[in-house]
């Protein structure tokens, strides 16, 4: 199979979905603006996703563009792996450096390579529009508890409703 129906095909199988229109930008002081800006930011932001394994953003379109390239980035890399030529290359542009091209192949690959769900998750964290961004399955403590069948009878406001139903001498006010 060739580079091109590789490719082609990788993006059939995608596990995010990409938008057709793409989410505008204002670039921060020191990136510059237009395309350039917005390129830059986005490696930066991407590099240090790979890096940290999560990251916050106060920018909603910023964490959004962050989302979408990494993703991609991921699913390439999954799907080509460390010795197809274009993928190391595509990996050296959008991390900049040799080890987190190595982190991304060694340690985040093989822990994705079989997940079916997408690589990146994009929380809302709070009322003042804090983004965070992280990749799945990484070793942090989770934002959202995962909540598994039959928990929920053990939080306190539902222990508490199960007693009071088996009082006797419970009245509701």
């Amino acid at each position: 199979m060739s580079a091109t129906a590789a490719a082609k095909s990788a993006a059939t199988r995608m596990r995010f979905n990409f938008p057709r229109k793409q989410v505008r930008i204002d670039a921060p002081m020191g990136f510059g603006t237009g395309q350039l800006g917005r390129l830059l930011l986005i490696r930066d932001s991407v590099s240090a996703l790979v890096a940290k394994e999560r990251l916050e953003f106060n920018d909603r379109p910023v964490a959004v563009n962050t989302q979408q390239y990494s993703e991609l980035l991921l699913h390439k890399a999954t799907l080509l792996g460390p010795d197809n030529p274009a993928m190391r290359d595509l990996a050296f542009f959008w991390l900049e450096n040799q080890q987190l091209v190595r982190k991304m192949f060694d340690e985040l690959v093989p822990r994705l390579a079989g997940s079916s769900k997408p690589y990146t998750r994009l929380h809302r964290v709070g009322s003042a529009g804090l983004q965070v961004l992280e990749i799945r399955d990484n070793q942090l403590p989770p934002l959202v508890p995962r909540v598994e069948p039959g928990v929920r009878s053990q939080y306190l406001i539902n222990y508490l409703l199960k007693c009071a139903r088996e009082d006797p001498d419970f009245k509701p006010v």
